[in-house]
């Protein structure tokens, strides 16, 4: 593993449920959690946050992708706005100086924006789009679209519509199952919800995953096993 993967996957200090996270997030009362899948290790991360961007980033350079980890998308907030956010000028300070630190940890070829986002979407829709892709195959493409969408061009990936342009060629590319997927890329509902049950299925468990096994906070490694000890 690579830059911060590598810090997820090998923490300074031994903590409970192998997880480890890189940036917190506001936390959220535990739910019941299935167990992670054997072999490759699941990232919890967030859209909107830089530090899951990076991540996401780190693993699209991996040798070998299909050995690397399995991401599931969560909505950080219990219960944000669903029309979003728009940022004060002091969260916006905030932000920018976040960047600047993970810009840090930028690896060659890796990008953040020139500037911070002035707008923090509702992610629950961008979720949805994000496991219908994991239906069709294409979850990887997908991943990387939303991620650039908000960070690199200030897209509202909250926007069902939105979702919709975006989405769509990647979708009808891949095989899901469903007919409004496979024959005209309808990712979401108007209301910016899953159109297949397995994809509600996905967001539901992640979601409930996610707060039992990383508390609340992204980007989070989980594995089967205990953390790896720190490199020395």
């Amino acid at each position: 593993m690579i830059g911060l993967l590598h810090r997820l996957r090998h923490p300074a200090a031994p903590v409970p449920a192998a997880v480890v996270s890189a940036s917190p997030c506001k936390a959220a009362p535990a739910a019941a959690a299935q167990p992670p899948p054997p072999g490759r290790p699941v990232i919890y991360g967030c859209f909107t946050c830089p530090w899951c961007y990076l991540a996401s980033q780190h693993s699209d350079q991996l040798a070998d992708p299909l050995d690397g980890p399995q991401w599931r998308m969560v909505v950080p907030e219990p219960h944000p706005p669903v029309t979003g956010t728009r940022l004060d000028a002091a969260d916006r300070s905030r932000l920018e100086d976040e960047l600047a630190a993970v810009g840090l940890m930028l690896l060659p070829g890796e990008r953040l924006p020139s500037q911070a986002p002035a707008f923090v979407p509702y992610t629950s829709p961008a979720v949805a789009g994000y496991a219908e892709a994991c239906g069709a195959g294409v979850e990887d493409v997908v991943r990387r679209l939303l991620f650039d969408a908000y960070w690199q061009h200030d897209a509202d990936i909250g926007n069902p519509e939105v979702l919709r342009r975006l989405l769509a060629a990647p979708i009808r590319a891949g095989h899901s199952a469903s007919w409004p997927l496979r024959e005209s890329g309808y990712v979401v509902s108007l209301a910016g919800g899953p159109i297949t049950t397995g994809a509600y299925d996905h967001m539901r468990n992640w979601q409930a995953d996610w707060l039992h096994a990383a508390g609340g906070a992204v980007p989070a490694m989980v594995s089967g096993g205990p953390p790896s000890p720190a490199p020395t």
